[in-house]
């Protein structure tokens, strides 16, 4: 606009609202981004627990399928060595563990 202001009268521009706004759109674009990261991190550490809980279901129903491919599985299968095994296994001592 200055090269032809010696032509045609032109009114001066204020475009420091422009730039104004244009850094306050590059603060809320930084600071929506960091959130974002800030609850992706928050929501990826609460679903590790989950993930390793369903590690240990699969370990049990892997276990419990071997028992019943062995032929261990019956209805008088004694009541203290199923104890015994559930107590040992990751699954029971994660239940144990959340109820304590």
């Amino acid at each position: 606009m200055d090269e032809v202001a010696d032509i045609v009268g032109l009114p001066k521009l204020d475009d420091t609202l422009v730039h104004e706004s244009i850094a306050d759109a590059k603060t809320k674009r930084d600071d929506t981004v960091e959130a974002l990261h800030t609850f992706d991190s928050t929501q990826t550490a609460q679903l590790l627990p989950i993930e390793t809980s369903i590690q240990s279901m699969k370990e049990w129903v892997k276990n419990i399928e071997g028992l019943f491919q062995a032929g261990l599985t019956d209805v008088n299968f004694p009541a203290d060595t199923w104890s015994a095994m559930a107590s040992r296994s990751s699954l029971g001592m994660a239940i144990a563990a959340q109820q304590a």
